[in-house]
């Protein structure tokens, strides 16, 4: 939970909420991985072919 003086029920101060979306973004990597599109990818990359004769 944050809690932020001078906020309700909600962040309106940019800084509260650039808080908010670290935190909470922080608690998803925690409980459920990291978003696999914005990882650098793991497949192998073929090797290019030469098409000359």
């Amino acid at each position: 939970m944050i809690i932020q003086k001078g906020e309700g029920h909600g962040f309106e101060k940019p800084e509260n909420n650039l808080r908010f979306y670290t935190e909470m973004l922080a608690f998803f990597e925690r409980h459920i991985g990291k978003d696999p599109s914005t990882q650098p990818s793991t497949l192998p990359v073929a090797a290019p072919t030469s098409t000359k004769p």
